[in-house]
């Protein structure tokens, strides 16, 4: 387990290029010198390709002439590389492409300005000084950057939409993306059919078990509790409420399911979010009296925009903060500026919104017979801070004001955190549940669940 200082949970996913691995350039299992050597190709191979173009304009044009094309080749390298690819923005982040562009114009300008090898090890000795005593200056003047995640689990190379994160895309759209789908539809249902009674669990990373083991998280610690009872995780860190009816839709029409369980957490917040799949906007449109998909289908192209805001790091500088601090502090101060979103995409969900979507949720599953129950898991900060802990009732009394059965677990968790410390709920400075903090919230979740099922259909 890692700790991610500055970022969260979602952040570290899409900054690293984390939970693809398995499908991406680098297995989990590969030694450490294949990163190493992946982002060394990155840097060099651009840097010589571009050193060769260079060096041909040396040979072929004037020394003034042949520094001018250059330059001009180091202006647009990066916006080049960039249009030539743009089909691979689901599959390349961003900044790799950029990045290749630059090393790549860089290349061209050293070649340019000097051919002989002489002068190229001069430059490539005095850039390695300089880096050197950056790094020096940085492990003796600042503090020390807070641990990353292994180099091993980042990746340069993604499967089809599951870049940045995003594989919720995949599970609001699993007929259309059916090999991205193994690893959320399929993989959660699982089983499901073989027990008597089925459980919908719909939330954000709280839900989906960020920083645990997928068998860790409070659904399954459920189903080991409840053997007769098949708790279905479908939590997908990142997403808000508007997400959870769209994909109770999708999934109710694949799996038969006997009560669905809603957790907010920092729900206005995530309404209106933009997807790579759902661009220039949300998931809804508001109309006066109803609710209306934006995306019946899945837009299949990345938008410039989309990209810039959701794609990693680039890849070696992922993989230098196994062995700088100057890299670690670079990744900090950049996942501070990372919400460059859509034009469209402001996160302005508000309780009026919040409210349409709860009701159109609670007629869907009114209209199978399905019974909802909302369990509102409150912010860490909210339970250490007695200022924030307005923050989730405004959601609880929306729920409980359409009546639909509201829980809330401050109690519940404030009672832990006095008698036990933040310890034995959550991961270290995290807002997210650690193991032990599951099995708690489980334990709690287990009758009050139990009683949800036994009660009458709507």
């Amino acid at each position: 387990m890692f700790e991610t200082g500055a970022f969260t949970g979602d952040e570290t996913i899409r900054w690293f290029g984390l939970g693809t691995i398995d499908e991406g350039l680098l297995p989990r299992e590969h030694p450490q010198a294949v990163p190493i050597a992946v982002a060394a190709a990155v840097i060099v191979g651009p840097l010589v390709v571009g050193f060769a173009v260079g060096w041909l304009l040396r040979a072929t044009l004037s020394r003034g002439r042949s520094l001018q094309v250059a330059g001009l080749v180091v202006a647009v390298a990066p916006t080049g590389v960039v249009l030539l690819v743009h089909n691979a923005l689901d599959r390349v982040g961003l900044w790799d492409l950029v990045s290749i562009g630059v090393f790549t114009g860089l290349g061209v300008l050293l070649g340019a300005a000097r051919r002989d090898l002489r002068s190229v090890m001069v430059a490539v000795v005095s850039t390695l000084l300089s880096f050197g005593a950056l790094e020096a200056g940085v492990r003796l003047l600042l503090p020390v950057p807070q641990r990353f995640p292994p180099i091993a689990q980042a990746a340069l190379v993604f499967p089809h939409v599951a870049n940045w994160g995003d594989v919720a895309c995949a599970a609001l759209y699993p007929s259309h993306y059916p090999a991205a789908a193994d690893s959320s539809f399929r993989t959660r249902t699982a089983g499901a059919r073989d027990r008597p009674l089925r459980v919908l669990h719909l939330g954000d990373s709280m839900v989906e078990g960020d920083g645990v083991q997928p068998q860790d998280a409070f659904p399954k610690v459920l189903e080991r509790l409840e053997p007769d009872v098949a708790h279905i995780n479908g939590g997908f860190g990142g997403t808000g409420p508007d997400f959870s009816l769209l994909l109770a839709r999708r999934w109710l029409d694949r799996t038969p399911i006997d009560l669905v369980v809603l957790y907010p957490f920092n729900d206005l917040d995530d309404i209106d979010s933009t997807y790579a799949c759902c661009p220039g906007g949300g998931l809804l449109a508001y109309e006066s009296t109803r609710i209306v998909e934006r995306c019946p289908q899945p837009v299949d192209e990345v938008s410039l925009g989309f990209a810039a805001s959701h794609s990693p790091l680039p890849y070696w500088l992922r993989v230098a903060t196994g062995y700088s601090f100057a890299a670690r502090h670079l990744a900090v101060a950049l996942g501070r500026f990372r919400r460059w979103h859509d034009i469209n995409d402001g996160f302005v969900g508000n309780l009026s919104e919040y409210a349409m979507i709860l009701e159109t949720l609670r007629d869907e599953l009114r209209a199978r017979h399905i019974p909802l129950l909302v369990v509102g898991l409150p912010w860490r900060a909210s339970l250490e801070n007695a200022r924030l802990q307005f923050m989730l009732d405004p959601l609880l009394d929306v729920s409980a004001g359409l009546d639909i059965p509201t829980l809330s677990a401050t109690d519940f968790m404030s009672d832990v955190l006095r008698t036990r410390g933040s310890g034995a709920l959550f991961l270290p400075n995290d807002t997210h549940f650690n193991e032990s903090g599951h099995r708690l919230l489980a334990g709690w979740l287990e009758p009050q669940i139990r009683a949800a099922l036994k009660a009458p259909k709507p």
